[in-house]
């Protein structure tokens, strides 16, 4: 009978932990992309800013791996840094393909 409720109460706290983590992902992820849509925006009007969108996206990429090397070891014991770089190459991927399509007419200088 306890093991029966215990796995019940396992159930019910990982379903809240995994909407709780799906949610901030989706957050932050909306808010992120906010920002980026807000960036190329202001990078249409003036195509100076460009190249330093497209610099500020690489800056953040290597930090994002760097913050996960450092402060969460436990997601390289799950997963190697190459499937974090390949999930997040094959993110940007998609990103790009998506804002390349809604601002074709965009020009970039260095």
């Amino acid at each position: 009978m306890y093991g029966e409720a215990n796995t019940a109460l396992e159930g019910s706290l990982a379903l809240r932990l995994t909407v709780g983590f799906t949610f901030i992902h989706w957050l932050g992820f909306t808010a992120l992309g906010g920002f980026a849509a807000w960036m190329l925006g202001v990078a249409e009007r003036n195509a100076n800013l460009g190249f330093g969108v497209l610099l500020l996206f690489a800056f953040m990429e290597v930090g994002f791996l760097a913050v996960v090397a450092v402060f969460t070891q436990s997601v390289f014991q799950a997963l190697s840094w190459q499937m974090v770089l390949v999930g997040n190459l094959l993110a940007t991927a998609v990103m790009g393909l998506y804002f390349w399509r809604r601002h074709a007419h965009m020009k970039m200088y260095p």
